[in-house]
């Protein structure tokens, strides 16, 4: 009897431990079902709150645009600020898509380019210049300005000659119609510490321009030859965009490379007006509200652009 007693006490000993493991399984579980729960919420949020702040920044920027004065007109300002070239601030791609956003908008009044560069990359800055070209023709009825600040010479004024007028302010320095190459020569270097480089090519001229050897006569005059054909296309372009308005006779210093502050420039014929940003907007457009339609670097554009320059320097040759 006893012994039955105790069975009898152990079989509901047992189903009481079973009964409470099976309840912590389902808190466990529901506490498992919850996290999940709670967790795809989070990846939801995550992946919706970015497309959420994009469309809603995208909605702002459209509505401040319209209404940021009152409805009342604005104007496109595109800036191209500091050296000209591929994998720096200023780049063609970037002015460029700055420069067709400013030209689609139909709310603005125009388009105000303001440059403050001394130039840079021929190939970028004929690019610029070229698109500039091809948006005025693609909308003619958009006004386009262009006006120089700090400095607007070498590939920055071929930049400004994409258009009939060019205006600066009186201590803009304008000019430097030239075209400049420079290199090192560290083959005397490698000598005094009896080093010698050895360059293995396919192209009897690959290796030109290459700081360890020195330049010889054929080289100099290949190099020469180049530099003298930018330079016709540099002066073609400032030629057809100024026409009457400069005489080499009279002024046969204009393409010699030389550069000139605003007031000298505007003597010479190579800007039409010295005047201030409000002056020259007022005038132009009948407004001095503008909205920057630059595209801004980010923190990432920024560190590979100091990567490019590094590696621009430590080539040890700049083309103007």
């Amino acid at each position: 009897m006893e012994h039955k007693d105790s069975k009898e006490s152990y079989t509901q000993n047992d189903m009481a431990t079973a009964l409470a493991n099976s309840n912590l399984a389902n808190e466990r579980l529901l506490e498992m079902v919850q996290a999940e729960i709670k967790y795809k919420k989070w990846k939801f949020y995550m992946l919706f709150f970015p497309v959420v702040m994009l469309v809603g920044y995208g909605l702002f920027t459209l509505w401040s645009k319209n209404n940021l004065f009152g409805g009342e007109d604005y104007v496109a300002k595109v800036e191209i600020n500091g050296e000209i070239g591929p994998g720096m601030l200023a780049n063609a791609n970037r002015i460029n898509a700055s420069l067709r956003k400013a030209f689609a908008d139909e709310n603005n009044s125009g388009v105000f380019l303001s440059i403050n560069s001394p130039g840079g990359s021929p190939s970028e800055s004929a690019r610029i210049h070229d698109e500039l070209i091809y948006l005025q023709k693609k909308y003619p009825e958009k006004n386009l300005v262009i006006y120089g600040t700090g400095s607007m010479t070498s590939g920055a004024y071929w930049i400004a000659c994409a258009d009939d007028e060019i205006h600066s302010m009186s201590m803009t320095m304008v000019g430097s119609i030239g075209v400049i190459m420079e290199t090192f020569d560290f083959s005397k270097i490698l000598d005094e510490y009896n080093v010698s480089k050895k360059v293995f090519t396919a192209g009897e001229h690959k290796h030109r321009l290459d700081p360890f050897f020195e330049t010889s006569e054929e080289d100099a005059e290949k190099i020469n030859f180049t530099l003298a054909k930018l330079h016709d296309l540099f002066k073609a372009t400032v030629s057809n965009s100024r026409k009457e308005r400069i005489n080499l006779e009279t002024n046969p210093k204009l393409f010699s490379g030389d550069f000139w502050l605003g007031e000298e420039a505007l003597e010479l014929g190579l800007v039409d007006s010295i005047t201030t940003e409000h002056e020259l907007l007022e005038a132009e457009f009948g407004t001095v509200n503008v909205v920057d339609y630059t595209q801004h670097p980010n923190m990432f554009d920024q560190i590979n652009s100091q990567r490019v320059l590094a590696d621009l320097k430590n080539q040890l040759v700049t083309f103007w």
